[in-house]
């Protein structure tokens, strides 16, 4: 696995090729919106391709950069689905010489096959460690994972999802390291904070995958302990009214506000002490690097990319049910008593969080702001990056 460095500044015209693009607001449409907001502030042309949505205009600009919802699927196997992509790019196809795609989807294997046949470069983000096993269980996910490894490369952001594409025979030699990115400017700490009482928040979809009934669990407990705290729960989903009835449960629903203004995210951060994600899985998550740019002590589970994020151990030691980092905590999933032993720590102990906070906030600068990520991207892109990585 390769690691970017940034290459050249010749001018260039990206195409970033996703499910969805903002006004959809999730982890992956914010990450092709940094990157393509920052390409074209770096005087690159850039332009976005996304499916079709009724409520949305099929042809606009947002933030100055071409967004077009074109791509439809309709049934007869799925392949009205992947002609619609086809042609799609072939109508734009002098407005870009490079696709950045977004996940291991559908898409991939049309564009794949686009750019082979017109000379174009394309890579793949491959975003969570599962995305070949999720892609095998498509209807045409064998297609789609062979032609994958006609791409240029793949990007990956943790060990995990690098060694799940080892094992399905991606060949290493394209896989390169580019972590997600983070508006540093937007997400970053609060000037004045009010210290009392000390306020959790989580942020994300409100999923079984998320670990979000171990974190209210911990919360029922932790009331025994230190009554005085509050939380916000930031996001929707399926689980919000099992969640909120658990809450009730335990008796903590006045000390949880569930709110889903997700546009306010960034504010709610500032508000807060320590962020929590207990997730049972996952890739990078976008939420804790926001979360460590705004300078929050924060807490994860022991798993994927929440390993890397929060650096290598400071202190395991083995009486403990928790592990202190070097830029959080970490519990193993789905243990609620580890998880309130993590909570009780630092709240215990204010000089470890601030120690934590300043770490967790060098850390993002240093290797997750936008302007390092994208740059990571242009060089891959470039015609020259082959022989140089």
């Amino acid at each position: 696995m390769h690691t970017i460095k940034n290459m050249s500044d010749t001018p260039k015209k990206i195409l970033l090729l996703t499910t969805n693009y903002f006004p959809v607001i999730g982890g992956t449409e914010q990450e092709c919106r940094n990157l393509a907001r920052q390409f074209k502030k770096e005087g690159h042309q850039c332009r976005v391709l996304t499916s079709f949505r009724e409520h949305l205009l099929p042809e606009e600009e947002i933030d100055g950069i071409p967004v077009s919802r074109k791509i439809r699927g309709w049934h007869f196997y799925e392949a009205t689905y992947l002609l619609s992509v086809f042609f799609s790019l072939l109508k734009l196809r002098r407005q870009f010489d490079h696709i950045i795609c977004f996940g291991l989807k559908r898409f991939t294997a049309p564009a794949v096959i686009f750019c082979r046949l017109f000379g174009k470069k394309i890579f793949f983000r491959a975003e969570s460690p599962g995305s070949f096993d999720q892609t095998l269980s498509l209807r045409h996910g064998k297609l789609i994972c062979r032609l994958s490894c006609l791409a240029h490369g793949a990007v990956v952001f943790t060990k995990e999802t690098r060694d799940q594409l080892e094992r399905n025979n991606f060949p290493k030699k394209k896989i390169f390291r580019i972590p997600n990115s983070v508006d540093t400017i937007l997400f970053c700490p609060a000037e004045k904070k009010i210290t009392a009482p000390i306020k959790f928040c989580f942020a994300g979809r409100l999923a079984k995958i998320k670990g979000l009934d171990t974190f209210i669990a911990a919360l029922g407990r932790l009331r025994r302990e230190t009554p005085d705290f509050k939380v916000l729960i930031i996001g929707d989903g399926d689980l919000k009214s099992e969640l909120v009835k658990q809450a009730e449960q335990l008796g903590i629903s006045g000390q949880v506000l569930f709110t889903g203004d997700t546009e306010r995210v960034s504010d709610y951060y500032k508000q807060s002490d320590i962020f929590v994600l207990p997730s049972l899985s996952e890739g990078m998550p976008l939420a804790l690097l926001e979360a460590m740019a705004c300078g929050l002590c924060c807490i994860g589970s022991d798993t994927g990319g929440i390993q890397e994020l929060m650096g290598p151990a400071v202190d395991s030691t083995p009486a403990l049910p928790y592990k202190i980092c070097e830029n959080g905590l970490l519990f193993p999933p789905g243990d609620a008593d580890a998880l309130l032993q993590a909570l009780l720590k630092v709240i215990a102990d204010p000089d470890l969080r601030q120690k934590l906070s300043a770490r967790a906030r060098r850390q993002v600068l240093d290797n997750h702001a936008v302007s390092v990520t994208a740059n990571q991207y242009l060089a891959l892109l470039d015609k020259n990056s082959r022989a140089a990585l």
